[in-house]
């Protein structure tokens, strides 16, 4: 299919995209899991089938692209507005969303029911939990869009890893702070890869009483949390690393007091 568009000085470009139908190949990767469980079972449940997630990713997907190597045919600045309102790109990208939680849930059903030898259940985790490292590369492209639907798909999207609060955290966070000292994502001037890695991150930690999502929750509400934050952060400071926190909140799910009271 060839896309056309207009430079700035007038003239008419013209792009088609030779890899079209080859981006079919994109669903290929978040079924890897539940093929492996499906022939798991179909294999008389032999337990070799259950490396085949660890083997694909790390064996299979580097190999590829070693003998395709790199792609230099990009499409030019001017055709991209109209290749993104092309519906045939966004369809696929939604598509690997319902795959990946497929995916997710038939390992979590084959990791529960059956008795694996504990490699095998390593090797899942290792396997399945990189290849559903891709749900944060679609989550981070639908969150960036205007549709509702897109951006919904991004929190399932990251909710498969656990981590939905990517939406919040990266689009009002990092987009509106980045490079700046207030934007945990971005690295320090001169700060090595292993310091910026080595950054402690202080999870959910509420802002007010009500908001608390379980009895207990860390906090920032009340003078009391002072002293212990501090020593934390002290300690951090020790070992020449950098400290960071999330503030949360549970919204309607929130809750004050034990269940029982």
């Amino acid at each position: 299919m060839a896309f056309v568009a207009r430079s700035e000085d007038g003239r008419e470009i013209t792009y088609s995209d030779g890899k079209r139908y080859l981006y079919f190949l994109s669903l290929f990767l978040p079924m890897v899991p539940t093929l492996s469980v499906i022939l798991f079972f179909l294999a008389s449940k032999d337990t070799l089938v259950t490396l085949i997630p660890l083997f694909f990713i790390f064996g299979v997907v580097p190999l590829a692209d070693f003998l395709i190597g790199e792609d230099s045919n990009n499409p030019p600045e001017e055709v991209v507005p109209a290749m993104s309102a092309d519906n045939f790109y966004r369809i696929l990208v939604l598509l690997t969303v319902p795959l990946y939680w497929i995916g997710f849930l038939a390992t979590v059903f084959l990791v529960g029911t059956q008795d694996l030898p504990w490699w095998s259940i390593v090797a899942l985790i290792l396997g399945v939990g990189t290849i559903d490292g891709g749900c944060l590369t679609t989550g981070h492209e639908l969150g960036h869009k205007n549709s509702p639907l897109d951006r919904l798909a991004a929190k399932l999207s990251t909710a498969v890893v656990g981590y939905a609060h990517f939406c919040i955290e990266h689009n009002r966070g990092h987009h509106v702070y980045v490079s700046t000292p207030e934007d945990p994502a971005s690295s320090r001037m001169g700060e090595s890869i292993y310091r910026f890695a080595g950054l402690v991150v202080v999870e959910s930690t509420k802002v007010e009483r009500r908001g608390c999502g379980t009895v207990g929750d860390l906090g920032i509400w009340d003078d009391a949390f002072v002293e212990p934050l501090s020593r934390l952060a002290k300690f951090i400071k020790q070992q020449n690393s950098a400290a960071g926190i999330q503030l949360g909140h549970s919204g309607r799910k929130a809750r004050a007091t034990r269940p029982w009271e």
